[in-house]
């Protein structure tokens, strides 16, 4: 990467809710039009300063004419539902700083991205969970998503996602651990939500620097939404920045660069794009009993045009589906006996895929 001096950084705030809320800015000098706009959030115990530093992204936007900006948390920490973590509002935050640019520079507000590592991965999925409708595409590094998180939030819309992490992060296990998902169940759910084929297609990037760590691509792009999914699998990955020394605990792969990877990921995106089906947040049908105690499920307030509903467990596979055969606007099924746990009831119309979260006890 190719680094110049740097004439458009500055610092700033903002007072959320009687508070002061910090970030480093940084917009292109290269383009005069409206810019994209990258929000790069730090991890737990860092700063923005921080993954300013080891990103390089504002050598980035200069090269490729976008604006980045890093928020700082409070404490060096995001609010992503962990017991005992911040308690801050860094949802109005983030969305109130997106406002604050917007009017302020000549940001795209169709174009804009989230990204983050660790714990700033974390926030990434919940703007993507609870601001989908400011957030054009994510890209998470080393974080996944809260099992608080993932059991209360649901996604209006369906959101591009890039997720890189590491098989040997003991940080933020690949697998999950205690409060934290694993990359499997967080990524399933938006496999599901975008409505993407089930069966990624996997590369081998090149090993250009023998570092003790590869990387393989997984790819859902064949999705109904037009947002794919894709995961760089770090193989004896840590707890990193891919291609940035010192940006974490354990092997930095240096086969890549996760700054470049996010950039060429993200930027084709844009929610002035049409959708192959449209996805509406008000979804007036209704599902009850919720919890489900017994084995008899009603569905209510279905539009005329319903077509078929589908169960899927959080790994994503589908455990019970139904044609609907008229266009009642009330149905009550018998479904077949399933382990107990969380599970997403989708509805298909003629127009449109709606998800909701049901408890099966």
């Amino acid at each position: 990467m190719v680094f110049i001096e740097l004439k458009a950084q500055q610092s700033g705030s903002i007072i959320h809710n009687g508070v002061e809320r910090t970030y480093i800015f940084y917009t292109s000098e290269t383009q005069a039009a409206s810019q994209p706009l990258l929000i790069a959030m730090h991890g737990y115990t860092q700063t923005a300063q921080g993954i300013m530093q080891y990103s390089h992204f504002n050598q980035l936007a200069e090269s490729e004419g976008f604006t980045v900006v890093y928020p700082q948390g409070i404490g060096n920490s995001w609010n992503v539902g962990f017991s005992g973590g911040s308690t801050a509002d860094d949802l109005g935050f983030i969305d109130a700083l997106i406002d604050t640019l917007s009017a302020e520079y000549n940001i795209d507000t169709d174009r804009v991205y989230v990204t983050g590592l660790s714990n700033g991965g974390f926030m990434c999925y919940r703007l993507a969970y609870q601001l989908s409708n400011k957030i054009a595409a994510i890209a998470a590094v080393a974080g996944t998503v809260s099992t608080a998180g993932f059991q209360s939030w649901l996604s209006d819309l369906p959101v591009p996602v890039l997720h890189i992490h590491g098989t040997s992060d003991f940080v933020v296990p690949y697998n999950g651990f205690n409060e934290i998902e694993s990359v499997e169940t967080t990524l399933n759910y938006w496999i599901t939500k975008n409505a993407c084929a089930r069966e990624a297609v996997i590369i081998n990037l090149p090993d250009l620097v023998q570092e003790g760590s590869t990387v393989e691509q997984h790819d859902w792009s064949e999705c109904v939404s037009e947002k794919p999914i894709r995961l760089l699998k770090i193989i004896n990955g840590g707890h990193t920045w891919p291609g940035s020394n010192g940006s974490g605990i354990g092997n930095v792969n240096m086969d890549i660069s996760a700054s470049e990877m996010i950039w060429n990921f993200v930027k084709d995106f844009s929610l002035a794009d049409p959708d192959g089906l449209s996805y509406t947040p008000q979804s007036t049908w209704k599902v009850y009993p919720n919890p489900l105690y017994g084995n008899v499920l009603s569905l209510s307030d279905l539009p005329a045009d319903a077509v078929e509903f589908w169960l899927t467990c959080p790994q994503g596979n589908v455990v019970f589906a139904y044609t609907l055969a008229n266009s009642a606007a009330e149905v009550r099924i018998k479904i077949p006996q399933i382990s107990q746990g969380i599970y997403l009831l989708h509805l298909l119309t003629t127009k449109q895929i709606s998800t909701k979260k049901i408890v099966i006890l």
